[in-house]
């Protein structure tokens, strides 16, 4: 490659494993590789200088310095109008949040089982078997339409038969598993996010380890994807409404900061009752703070590519968390909204 390069000297960064073995070889034959610049990596670097200065403040007292400044809340700027790093937040986050003040009106469902087929489930006369038996259930349930949901590997084989016999299965609505879409979008979602140094910011805030990002990225940890990428749309969602208050101001906006200020202080004395009314509250007075941060947003997303590349990152993982959030609720009607949307 130097030679092709018409290089003099070539640095090459390794991690801490791969460095000991290179170094080794290059002390053994230096004549060989006398113009190979060979560099331990940042990472690496940064983490044994961690590790020196762990050792170096060790019974120094400083860990009680963080525990006591940790129980203080240091903005106390009256100059900013908003500050997104607010030590002490009393309102959940997105999961237990829903959970807290959502009211499930859903009717009583009765559950039905159909015969178990002692088959491999993907097998072709397995699927065919069963799409027979929901044809007749629609039948005993006088019911005209019948959707179904099928993970990944099932969906195939159905949609197969349902192509080939459509006027045998013109009633049966085939559906992938919402579980199943989710970790699609999640697997474009980490395309969408590679090598933009989100993945530098989960590790280095020690949010997650090293191989855990790596799953996180190509959405192949379900769980961990969903919290990963939640912390992320709240982070960004916080920066965006930053400078929406720093540009507009509140002064419009008092009746929705003081159901805010309601919302918290219900949060912190546990009153789950007042909790669920206030957001309901909220919901009814923010249609105009609603029209002026989306106008806002696409504002911004006009002046700089960047600002809209990541507005792209929340509008992802917004539909994510809406088909989380259908599929838990039991609604059908935001589900193909959001499907649509997809």
């Amino acid at each position: 490659m130097l030679k092709q390069l018409h290089q003099n000297y070539l640095p090459l960064f390794c991690d801490e494993e791969v460095y000991r073995f290179t170094r080794h070889i290059v002390f053994e034959k230096s004549d060989e590789f006398n113009n190979i610049i060979l560099c331990l990596g940042n990472f690496d670097i940064i983490k044994v200088l961690q590790t020196c200065i762990g050792k170096y403040l060790k019974n120094s007292g400083i860990e009680n310095i963080f525990i006591e400044t940790a129980l203080i809340d240091i903005s106390k700027n009256d100059n900013k109008i908003i500050d997104v790093f607010k030590k002490q937040q009393l309102v959940p986050s997105w999961s237990c949040f829903n959970s807290l003040v959502t009211v499930d009106n859903r009717a009583r469902q009765q559950i039905g089982y159909l015969p178990i087929i002692l088959a491999p489930v993907t097998k072709y006369a397995t699927v065919y078997t069963a799409l027979c038996n929901f044809k007749d259930l629609l039948q005993q349930l006088n019911q005209n339409y019948l959707p179904l949901f099928c993970d990944e590997g099932v969906y195939r084989i159905a949609r197969h038969i349902v192509f080939e016999k459509s006027d045998e299965f013109n009633n049966i609505i085939l559906c992938l598993g919402n579980f199943h879409i989710i970790k699609v979008l999640q697997t474009c979602i980490g395309k969408y996010l590679k090598n933009s140094g989100i993945e530098n910011i989960f590790i280095e805030t020690a949010l997650f380890g090293i191989n855990t990002v790596e799953q996180l990225m190509s959405g192949t940890n379900y769980a961990r994807c969903v919290k990963g990428l939640t912390y992320l749309i709240e982070s960004l969602r916080r920066l965006q409404l930053q400078e929406f208050f720093n540009e507009k101001g509140l002064e419009k906006y008092e009746q929705v900061r003081l159901t805010i200020y309601i919302l918290n202080e219900s949060f912190e004395i546990e009153n789950i009752e007042e909790c669920v009314h206030v957001a309901k509250q909220f919901r009814n007075h923010c249609s105009i703070l609603k029209s002026d941060f989306i106008d806002f947003v696409k504002k911004r997303c006009n002046e700089s590519d960047l600002f809209k590349d990541w507005n792209n990152v929340v509008i992802m993982i917004s539909l994510m968390l809406d088909l989380i959030r259908a599929d838990r609720t039991g609604n059908w009607s935001w589900h193909l909204k959001t499907i649509e949307k997809l």
